[in-house]
């Protein structure tokens, strides 16, 4: 991503980024006709599957490499077609995808997460730390942006108190939706349900206490909101981040639930666009304090009343501070 941000001014620079690129889509695109030609003799469509969603990705970024494509998207989407950065973000985010979507077609994720060790709160922070790089050295840090004009390319500001309170409500609705996604899983598929719920169980089993609750809240807020909803969002678009997002979380795997990550990240982007990131920040860490905590059964009457309250009062508070919103 540096040499990508120097090649906006950089001829040397912006020829690297596309070797970079085309270098990375020609790996994606050997491995995927390596796993066919493994797969080929007497394999079925779902042994194929992995190796054609590869194949996939790596023909769909393939085809940004041509300027012409690229400049079609720049219809729909607020980039600068010629941008190496724009080119290296876009592939990027294909072939994460893809090669997500190729493991969870090829594996059994679910069994693979309960055999995995425990996730620990240093992990966690590990784990967030290169997305909080990406995140500020893609947008250009040192090379096009002092520090003050990454944090404002990124969204984050010092929020507003209305503000945290629509962030706390957005949270609260976040964590009703996952409940009733949970209990939606346990209706459609009850083994499947299960077998979520003792994977995910034994992988954040170690995550406990005031400190685990607070690393996972904040260490995955700040970074991933940074990278998804500041760095990428305002380029590539809402939909485009909240693939990436739900990309990274591949804990879930082909469940409601990878389905509720990828609202929570329509949703996350909904506050980004209308309001800023520090607020989108405010809400993902709040959800995970939630999601960590949990709310007792016979706490969810008092937890309902309590969020309905909550959205009226940052309703207003929206209204009275952002009245412009409201007359659009």
């Amino acid at each position: 991503m540096i040499i990508a941000n120097l090649g906006v001014r950089e001829r040397w620079a912006r020829y690297t980024t596309v070797a970079i690129t085309a270098g990375a889509i020609v790996l994606v695109a050997f491995s995927a006709l390596s796993g066919l030609i493994a797969a080929l003799p007497g394999g079925s469509l779902r042994s194929l599957a992995p190796a054609l969603i590869l194949l996939l990705a790596s023909a769909l970024g393939g085809s940004l490499l041509a300027t012409p494509v690229r400049s079609f998207l720049a219809r729909k989407l607020p980039f600068d077609a010629e941008s190496p950065v724009v080119l290296l973000a876009l592939v990027g985010v294909i072939l994460v995808v893809g090669e997500q979507a190729s493991y969870q077609a090829g594996h059994d994720a679910l069994a693979a997460v309960g055999k995995a060790p425990q996730l620990q709160p240093l992990d966690v922070v590990l784990q967030e730390i290169p997305l909080l790089l990406l995140a500020i050295f893609s947008v250009g840090l040192f090379t096009r942006r002092s520090p003050a004009a990454v944090l404002e390319r990124l969204g984050i500001v010092r929020p507003a108190l209305w503000q945290l309170l629509v962030a706390t409500a957005v949270a609260g609705a976040f964590y009703a939706v996952s409940q009733g996604g949970q209990h939606l899983q346990e209706q459609l598929d009850p083994a499947l349900a299960r077998r979520l719920e003792e994977s995910t169980s034994h992988y954040y089993a170690a995550i406990a206490g005031v400190f685990g609750i607070a690393v996972i809240a904040l260490a995955p807020g700040i970074a991933e909101e940074s990278l998804f909803r500041g760095a990428l969002q305002p380029r590539l678009g809402m939909v485009l981040a909240a693939l990436a997002f739900t990309a990274v979380h591949t804990q879930y795997a082909l469940t409601i639930d990878t389905l509720l990550v990828f609202t929570l990240g329509c949703g996350l982007g909904a506050v980004r666009r209308f309001l800023n990131t520090t607020t989108a920040i405010t809400a993902h860490a709040a959800y995970n304090a939630l999601a960590g905590i949990g709310i007792p059964t016979f706490l969810w009457p008092a937890g309902v009343g309590a969020e309905v309250a909550l959205l009226i009062l940052a309703g207003l508070a929206w209204r009275l501070a952002r009245p412009a919103v409201f007359k659009a």
